[in-house]
């Protein structure tokens, strides 16, 4: 053994090793920067991971031929000659079933769509295979969480997706979706369900993730533990703890864990706005809203949901999202001058709201004035951005629904 590590010493096999780790770690993380900084296919840095791992072979090779001071033999040794072309064939083929079927391209594609007014604008949006998928439960109420107050473990994962619709790259599976998959299997309130059935429900939707976590209150304050899980073995991809007194404070905290969690980076040109601006500066108005949502999920209380929807949009005037849900169970209950009021009102706020977001006020703003040439357009105009969003494919099915289509 000892005269086996003279002579690697001697042909400098380690010193070799130690460079090629080196500059492999190097060009790993420049691929890293380059993926993050030019919006380029996040397949790219596990191509460069694993043929630099391929190659080591032949990297060994190099050094154990050529690493020995003094002139090399003029003829190739046999067992490079077959050793190194056979290792590049290797790494080729691996690399090849490995990511053969992948986009290494860019992570954005760019595309033309034509707006209400007929204008057509060109548009950079993430590729649908590049976004997250995340499926964002119910949290579960702690012991120290009054009853009065388990509107927040529903409101948690309502605010989130508010929050990080601003990032192309996140696709978010929210509650309401999920809540069907909960039902039939005896959870009414979405509540209390195992993380092996919530990663159940979230591989039926297709998302690759699930974010699940516990509510309570300590001394007071609020005391949040959010998990995210991938959905196809449960691992963590990141789990934080989060204290605070008010609840849409630690919100943008969790948000900012998720994308952390999802390998989401900021970048320039996405806005990251505190969720209180996007939703509303009043807890009351907050309360009424998720309760409002949920009145409707989970009992069909049509005439409820509406109040509660009142009540939010009373309380804080520039509501949008309140304005819109209101205005959208108005018309379902035949109430059409209240609801073009209230999608007008949501119009004038249209401001508030991310652009991934303000599609759903425009599209229920065209239904409600009948105008069903520019709903239409603002459909396509949504899917074809994004293709795999539930909000989007429900407001068209609702839309074709509306015309017996």
């Amino acid at each position: 053994m000892s005269a086996l590590v003279r002579t690697l010493f001697e042909r400098r096999v380690p010193h070799t090793l130690a460079i090629y780790a080196g500059a492999s770690w190097a060009v790993i993380e420049f691929v890293a920067f380059a993926v993050d900084e030019f919006l380029l296919s996040p397949h790219l840095t596990r191509v460069v991971l694993v043929g630099l791992l391929l190659l080591l072979p032949t990297a060994f090779m190099l050094a154990w031929f050529h690493g020995k001071p003094g002139k090399d033999r003029e003829e190739m040794p046999r067992t490079e000659k077959i050793g190194l072309p056979a290792n590049l064939l290797l790494c080729a083929i691996v690399l090849w079933v490995l990511f053969g079927g992948k986009d290494l391209g860019a992570a954005t594609r760019t595309v033309t769509v034509q707006t209400e007014d007929g204008e057509e604008i060109r548009i950079t949006a993430v590729k649908s295979e590049f976004r997250k998928r995340t499926a964002l439960f119910p949290l579960e109420p702690g012991a120290g969480l009054g009853e009065e107050e388990t509107w927040t473990a529903y409101a948690v994962p309502l605010a989130i997706d508010y929050d990080l619709i601003t990032d192309d790259f996140f696709l978010p599976i929210p509650t309401r979706t999920l809540s069907w998959g909960l039902q039939r299997r005896g959870y009414s309130d979405l509540l209390g369900a195992p993380l092996s059935l919530k990663r159940e429900i979230a591989r039926e939707v297709f998302a690759e993730y699930v974010a699940v976590g516990e509510i309570d209150r300590v001394e007071g304050r609020y005391r949040v533990t959010l998990a995210v899980h991938e959905a196809k073995d449960g691992s963590i991809a990141g789990q934080t703890v989060h204290e605070g007194s008010e609840l849409l404070a630690l919100v943008d905290e969790m948000s900012e864990a998720i994308r952390v969690a999802l390998g989401i980076h900021g970048r320039e040109g996405v806005e990251d706005l505190p969720v209180r601006q996007i939703l509303t500066e009043d807890a009351a108005a907050l309360e009424g809203f998720v309760k409002g949502m949920f009145a409707v999920e989970l009992e069909q209380d049509v005439a409820g949901a509406i109040e509660h929807f009142t009540t939010a949009t009373t309380l804080d005037p520039t509501f949008t999202t309140a304005y819109r849900e209101l205005a959208r169970w108005l018309r379902r209950r035949d109430r059409p001058e209240e609801a073009l009021a209230a999608i007008e009102a949501a119009m004038v706020n249209l401001h508030r709201l991310p652009e991934r977001a303000r599609f759903q006020v425009r599209t229920e703003y065209y239904l409600q004035t009948g105008e069903a040439d520019r709903a239409a357009a603002i459909l396509e105009m949504w899917l074809e951005l994004y293709p795999e969003d539930l909000n989007a494919l429900d407001a068209k099915w609702r839309n074709q629904n509306l015309h017996g289509d």
